[in-house]
Order: structure tokens, then C-alpha cells, then sequence
């Protein structure tokens, strides 16, 4: 354990400050590298789930009751909250537990249907996000703002600053053959006509194999919503693409994600370049330390190399267009 991260004693005294009754059992979620989540049940059976960051993240914390407003407001399924600090040493949120497990958790036991249906669900959500307004900037905000005054110019920048932070991590932790920071660059470099076309819309980043909340085979709500990114929606297919690959598991989703959200056929055709990315950010993750650390392991790390090649191999037979259709 990383010194000074809460613990499930710390979680316990910050949950009994804002509700009675015994806490018959709390668990942490070992999903998600920036807080530390807890599923508690109390003695009469009642559910909740508390985030807690440390100091470098409580400003995501403060970032996700601002956006669970504004996207209660426009009826996407966010957790109820019903408790919060934003101050040092540990800001946190006393939320909604929704019923039932991360899409990643029971992605294998879905139908095609099911899959479709919850495809629709996320495609419709996307859909009423975009209908916020636009920033002026690029990437992804904390707030209005935030992304007004701090965001990128351009949604090229967003998507270099990804490899650049990847790139960073790889070189630092030495795992990583630094080939594959070339073969993304050079991939992405080709690309700069249909980057440069695109708008500031508003979309949920993070709905992906985590985050959406299954229950009955069907989305019971929407978790983690610490920030709302401006750009193109494809990067969230992408990436949902990405941690499906690294599951070993279909990627049929991703079809029925790409219908359901009516995507062109240029947008079909730079989801393997966005996947390409996504997938040496993964690589970069090895032996970093986020709120646990990522340690080297050599199957997952051939997977993914397993992956790159496979995606890389695809970009051969599809190149992606160099304008937004």
C-alpha cells in the first residue's frame, strides 16, 4: 500500500460520519487506477459506494459533483449523491451503489441482444451529451470552465498529448520497446486533415468496459463521470475496443456501438487508429504506480503487443481516411 492511502478502517470512520448503523461488510473495488472505491453494506442491508482520493486527485472529486448535476439534469443514470468533502487530506463521495457489475465483469455471459441493448442505451446517452453546449476548447474538462481556459486548440493536440504521456511512462519504466511509440506517431501523422475537423462536442470519455453498470443484462446506471470530454466520440469506441481486445473477448459491441451511434464511414475507419493508441497507452501503464501499481507481467504484455500487431495489421488492409466524411 502506497503511504497515507486510506484503508478500510479510514473508509469506515469517513462512511459512519454521515450514516448510522454497523457496516455488515465493505470491499474495495479493485477496478480504476485514480481513487480508492469501497462497496459498504450496513446490517440492514443497505448499499452505498464511497470514493476517496488523495490530495494529487481531489480536485476529480469536486469535478465529478459538478458534472453528476448537469447530467442528472439531462436524465443520464448517475448515481444519487448523498455526501461529500472536497479538503485535504482526503476529499471524497458518499454515492448511489447501483445494483449489479461493471459491463467488463459480465461482458461474457451476454447475448447478442443483450449486447445490442446496452449498446443503444450508451448510444442514446452520447447522443443527449452532445446536446450540451460546446466549449471552446479541446480535451477533457473538470468544467466549462476548466476546458475554456485550459483545454486544447485543437483535437489533434488531445490526441498527441495521449501519446506523449504514453510515450513518458514507457520510457521511464523501460518495459517497453519504444517501436511502438514510432509506429503510433507515424500512423497518426497521416491523419492530421480529419483531426483538425473536428468540433468541440461534448462526450462521455469513460463509459467503456468499466463504468456502465450492469444489472439483468441491462444498464442500471452510469459511475465515474469525473469528467466530460470535448472532441470525437470515436475515441470512447476505441477504447472500449481496446480493453475488449485485452480481455480476449468479442469485439462485436464495437459493431453494435458504431451502429447504434450512426457513425459515418469515416468514423468506422479511424477506430483502429484511435484503438492503435489506446493500446500503447495500455503498454505504458506497465510498471507505473497510480493508486496501485501496475507491475510487469510478461502474458499480459505479450497480449498486448498481440494486439498492436493484430490492429496494425488491420490499418494495412484499411487505412483511415485523411478527411472526416
Amino acid at each position: 500500500m502506497i503511504q497515507n492511502d486510506p484503508n478500510e478502517d479510514i473508509a469506515v470512520k469517513i462512511f459512519n460520519r454521515h450514516v448510522s448503523g454497523s457496516v455488515a461488510k465493505i470491499t474495495r473495488f479493485q477496478t480504476g487506477l485514480c481513487h480508492f472505491v469501497y462497496d459498504i453494506t450496513t446490517s440492514n442491508g443497505s448499499t452505498y459506494a464511497l470514493r476517496i482520493s488523495n490530495e494529487a486527485s481531489s480536485n476529480l472529486i469536486e469535478s465529478g459533483i459538478y458534472w453528476n448535476k448537469r447530467l442528472a439534469s439531462i436524465n443520464i443514470p448517475v448515481p444519487e449523491i448523498y455526501a461529500f468533502q472536497i479538503a485535504p487530506p482526503r476529499s471524497y463521495m458518499l454515492i448511489e451503489r447501483f445494483a449489479g457489475a461493471d459491463l467488463g465483469c459480465v461482458y461474457g455471459s451476454l447475448s447478442s441482444e443483450s449486447k445490442k441493448r446496452i449498446a443503444a442505451s450508451i448510444a442514446h446517452f452520447q447522443k443527449e451529451v452532445s446536446k450540451m453546449p460546446r466549449a471552446n476548447r479541446f480535451g477533457y474538462a473538470l468544467s466549462y470552465e476548466s476546458i475554456n481556459i485550459s483545454g486544447k486548440l485543437s483535437w489533434k493536440d488531445v490526441v498527441y498529448e495521449e501519446v506523449a504521456k504514453a510515450e513518458k511512462r514507457i520510457r521511464r519504466a523501460g518495459f517497453v520497446d519504444h517501436r511502438y511509440i514510432d509506429k503510433v506517431k507515424s500512423v497518426l501523422a497521416r491523419l492530421d486533415d480529419y483531426l483538425g475537423r473536428i468540433r468541440p462536442a461534448a462526450f462521455l470519455d469513460d463509459v467503456t468496459t468499466k463504468n456502465v453498470i450492469i444489472h439483468n443484462d441491462a444498464i442500471s446506471g452510469i459511475v465515474d463521470t469525473d469528467t466530460i470530454c470535448f472532441g470525437d466520440p470515436m475515441f470512447m469506441v476505441a477504447i472500449t475496443k481496446q480493453a475488449l481486445m485485452s480481455m480476449n473477448a468479442s469485439t462485436d459491441y464495437i459493431d453494435f456501438l458504431l451502429d447504434e451511434m450512426d457513425a459515418t464511414k469515416g468514423q468506422r475507419s479511424m477506430i483502429n487508429a484511435y484503438t492503435l493508441t489506446f493500446c500503447l497507452v495500455f503498454m505504458s501503464e506497465i510498471g507505473q504506480m497510480f493508486n496501485k501499481e501496475i507491475k510487469f507481467d510478461k502474458d499480459w504484455y505479450e497480449r498486448l503487443r498481440s494486439n498492436f500487431d493484430h490492429i496494425e495489421g488491420s490499418l494495412v488492409k484499411h487505412k483511415p481516411p485523411k478527411k472526416l466524411e
